[in-house]
């Protein structure tokens, strides 16, 4: 939950609240939200981040009844999980759209959004940056990540990310000695560029976050 301290006396007090299914998703958002407003293109807004107890499938299938003491408190609501582990097989869209009308028809009509991470959120972590390199424990030639992960057969030559973004999380750092943290989320969601990002999850949010809370015009 995103601490008062950093509330200021001019953030915008329409609040968000984000429900995330883990807390590698809370502590990358609590990151981007608060430090990188600028570059996802909002103003500063006051918000909470809150964890399902249920994790990923009870984003998917509890987000109403989470949510429902909270709606008079809030302007917006945006729910946040993995595709992979959330209990469905469907499409991640068909998954969002479902989350979203069952939002809409519990009083959220309008202000709420799920975004659905396929497969995780590891996914984010694979942007071909020197800070993606340097928070893996590969100091920052992220060349020699990509090349090592190939020799493992994790990563296939014209693809833009792992095959599979876990388990090549997983290896690249237990290679250099290193455990997947909430803190190695939030160092990246701080450091890494967003220019050229492709994942369609993470452009969702973006533009959702852009929608709901636009800069302001002397900014």
């Amino acid at each position: 939950m995103q601490r008062a301290s950093l509330v200021k006396a001019d953030v915008d007090p329409s609040k968000l609240i984000v429900l995330a299914a883990d807390k590698h998703i809370a502590a990358s958002l609590e990151v981007l939200i608060e430090l990188r407003r600028a570059d996802l293109g909002i103003r500063p807004i006051s918000f909470d981040v809150r964890r399902h107890p249920e994790s990923d499938p009870g984003c998917r299938t509890k987000a109403v009844e989470f949510l429902r003491p909270l709606i008079n408190q809030y302007r917006c609501a945006l729910v946040v999980f993995d595709h992979e582990g959330c209990g469905s097989k469907a499409p991640r869209e068909e998954v969002q759209q479902v989350v979203e009308l069952q939002l809409e028809r519990n009083g959220w009509q309008g202000r709420s959004k799920a975004i659905v991470i396929a497969p995780k959120l590891d996914s984010w972590i694979w942007s071909p940056s020197a800070e993606t390199a340097h928070a893996l424990g590969w100091g920052r030639d992220f060349d020699q990540v990509r090349a090592w992960l190939e020799e493992q057969g994790l990563w296939l030559g014209r693809q833009s990310k792992p095959t599979n973004p876990k388990e090549a999380t997983r290896q690249a750092l237990q290679c250099k000695r290193r455990v997947l943290s909430s803190a190695l989320f939030k160092e990246l969601a701080a450091s890494i560029g967003f220019e050229g990002c492709h994942d369609p999850a993470f452009n969702e949010l973006q533009r959702t976050l852009q929608d709901w809370f636009p800069p302001y015009d002397d900014q």
